[in-house]
């Protein structure tokens, strides 16, 4: 093993990431979360509670932003007491404690939330609800705590919002449906923009398509929507991260690997994410990758949502290789496994297999 491609975190496996903020290596999520990385990783979920409310058009003159705020740090609070051992049953509960129908313990009365709200609402007069460490020198040291508590145990992830993909999004049945006419559930679609000027597929291949092009495309899209899922639907904030992640768990897109079938081009993402760290089962991910290659409509097969995630994947990495372009040192920024002539010859490989995608 090179030791240049070391984990400088645990110093035990091959690094896979790079750190936006430190540039240090590391080889999977438990190193991003570990203790010795904690300042970077409290930064990134800072960052999300703080973007959520930025998302919402939230600012220091709204008051609901205070209310928004409190919200979340009586989410924090509450799911810390769960967390904390009290002698307990393993549900959490004292013997003959009913559990309450929202499915948290009724750690905090009324009283308790009417004497933090004036508090809290105080600390916040001023501050600029854009900056995240403005916001975390507002909490209090219990506060703090129970924060740090939820990134030590994973449980951070509970408190980010639910994110929905694009592709989960389906448009039912209709007996009679006018193929020109758009239907109004058609305005509620949230895939990304179809590039224009697709390129004709024979233009790019005077040879008929291999029969291992649907099984390799299969590969990317899994490698894709694991992306997608890990950065929770925001990869663009950061993409040559993104970039690398989806690059290295796809052996196609890496390695120019070919599939015979797409179990084991599924399967492939997962043996190349360290087994599957931080991923879903396999099943799971060819379950996202069906709905893609379904499309939108119930009653019918439809590619644009192949075509939506292939643009997607292609605007990223233009993304990356713009953002690199600026950057002194490349290497450090895209890994010594992948430089800017590759991403290029990358995006090319996409680009091709959106023209394939067209013209079936």
């Amino acid at each position: 093993m090179d030791p240049a491609n070391l984990c400088r975190i645990c110093n035990s496996s091959t690094s896979k990431y790079t750190c936006p903020k430190c540039n240090i290596l590391y080889c999977s999520v438990n190193c991003y979360r570990a203790p010795s990385h904690q300042q970077c990783s409290e930064t990134f979920y800072r960052d999300c509670v703080t973007e959520e409310l930025a998302s919402r058009g939230l600012n220091r003159s709204d008051p609901q932003a205070i209310e928004e705020v409190q919200r979340m740090h009586e989410i924090l609070k509450k799911m810390n007491e769960a967390l904390i051992p009290d002698g307990g049953n393993d549900d959490g509960l004292e013997d003959g404690e009913e559990p309450q129908e929202d499915g948290v313990e009724e750690g905090i009365d009324s009283d308790d939330e009417d004497d933090e709200g004036p508090d809290l609402a105080a600390r916040l007069e001023g501050i600029d609800l854009d900056n995240p460490d403005a916001i975390w020198t507002c909490l209090t040291s219990d506060g703090r705590q129970e924060f740090e508590m939820l990134l030590k145990t994973g449980d951070i992830q509970n408190v980010i919002p639910s994110f929905q993909p694009w592709w989960e999004i389906r448009i039912p049945k209709t007996l009679i449906v006018d193929m020109d006419e758009t239907r109004p559930e058609e305005n509620q679609l949230k895939h990304p923009a179809v590039l224009e000027n697709i390129p004709s597929f024979d233009t790019l291949s005077k040879k008929p398509p291999s029969p291992c092009l649907p099984h390799n495309l299969y590969n990317i899209l899994s490698s894709y929507t694991c992306t997608v899922r890990f950065f929770n639907g925001e990869h663009h904030l950061t993409p040559v991260e993104a970039t690398k992640y989806l690059i290295q768990n796809s052996a196609t897109l890496k390695n120019n690997a070919n599939f015979d079938d797409n179990e084991q081009a599924v399967k492939s993402v997962i043996a190349e994410c360290d087994g599957g760290d931080g991923l879903p089962p396999w099943e799971e991910i060819a379950c996202d990758v069906e709905k893609i290659m379904d499309g939108p409509y119930e009653a019918r097969r439809d590619p644009v949502y192949v075509k939506a995630a292939l643009s997607d994947i292609h605007r990223l990495m233009e993304q990356a290789k713009h953002s690199v372009s600026k950057s002194k040192n490349v290497s450090a920024e895209l890994g010594e496994n992948l430089d800017k002539k590759k991403l290029v010859a990358i995006i090319r490989k996409i680009d091709f297999f959106l023209s394939f995608v067209n013209a079936v």
